[in-house]
């Protein structure tokens, strides 16, 4: 979404996308609530397709890279994902982001329930990454509630906030948010 005017968006849900499941680039003045989302059940351990295969990011669009993951998980094959170490947070990091915010500024939403689908990871974190803000500001999440990623919220600097440091009953919870910074998170 890129809309510059006043966009209320409420009950909202999009899932299975190979790149991203909601994605304000650019967007000013947004509320939006109780947005769900999954991640593609097709993406990460065990699985042959990583992201952001088959498409090619363009940052016209505010698309992901996915340039933090490491370049052996998009190369190694399947047969060999067992015997390496750590393969499987490598393979975790190439899984559809859940929310890109990339250069926004008034955005408010209130009631996200995020969760990550690729059910044969085998662990309490299935997604290393869920939420990506970059060059955004004010901007504030209320009741952000995320099944099965480890860093909830990452700037290009890396985590923000992470499940470790916000640990609920059924993953990560985030009672609230509050990026209000001119300089942009």
């Amino acid at each position: 979404m890129e809309t510059q005017i006043a966009t209320w968006l409420v009950g909202t849900s999009f899932e299975q996308n190979t790149l991203y499941q909601y994605n304000l680039n650019g967007a000013q003045n947004v509320y939006a609530g109780l947005q769900q989302s999954q991640s593609p059940y097709w993406q990460g351990t065990g699985f042959a397709s990583l992201a952001p295969a088959p498409w090619t990011p363009d940052s016209r669009y505010g698309d992901p890279t996915f340039s933090s993951c490491s370049p052996l998980d998009a190369q190694v094959s399947l047969a060999f994902i067992s015997f390496l170490p750590g393969s499987n947070v490598d393979q975790q990091c190439r899984i559809a982001w859940f929310q890109c915010i990339s250069g926004a500024a008034g955005v408010f939403l209130y009631g996200s329930d995020f969760s990550a689908s690729n059910i044969p990871c085998g662990s309490s974190t299935c997604q290393l990454n869920a939420v990506e803000i970059l060059n955004s500001t004010i901007l504030y999440y209320y009741n952000l509630n995320i099944l099965s990623s480890l860093n909830l919220i990452n700037n290009d600097s890396g985590p923000l906030a992470t499940l470790t440091d916000n640990a609920g009953d059924k993953g990560g919870i985030i009672a609230a948010f509050l990026g209000i910074i001119e300089d942009g998170l």
